[in-house]
């Protein structure tokens, strides 16, 4: 048989290792790629998932503090100018210090400013 006495050609044994080492090694890149392309879209999709969430807990935020400002002048409004407007601020810090936790620092008031010497 011919088959078995087939000439061996080592030059060309190596030119075809080559090729099937170069489509190998493209169809790997190709697949990195893809995997590479579809990591960055869910990595943008879990982004804009995240920003849309912060808009919208930025939203109620706003809301929550707009409501509390206004139900604040309106118990100004319903007191009245019969007592200091420091109960006004206080129902604020105290609006605060509910919301937050921490008390709100004051600056002192123009009328409790220390008398000097003169």
């Amino acid at each position: 048989d011919n088959a078995v006495f087939r000439e061996f050609n080592p030059r060309q044994q190596l030119e075809e290792e080559e090729r099937l080492h170069g489509a190998k090694m493209g169809k790997l890149e190709a697949e990195m790629a893809a995997v590479f392309r579809q990591k960055v879209q869910e990595k943008e999709g879990k982004l804009k998932q995240s920003e849309e969430e912060l808009h919208s807990r930025h939203q109620q935020m706003k809301a929550v503090l707009e409501k509390q400002r206004i139900e604040l002048e309106d118990k100004r409004n319903r007191v009245g100018n019969n007592q200091p407007q420091n109960t006004s601020m206080d129902a604020a810090a105290a609006a605060v210090l509910a919301h937050t936790g921490e008390p709100v620092q004051r600056m002192p008031s123009k009328d409790k400013k220390k008398r000097g010497f003169f």
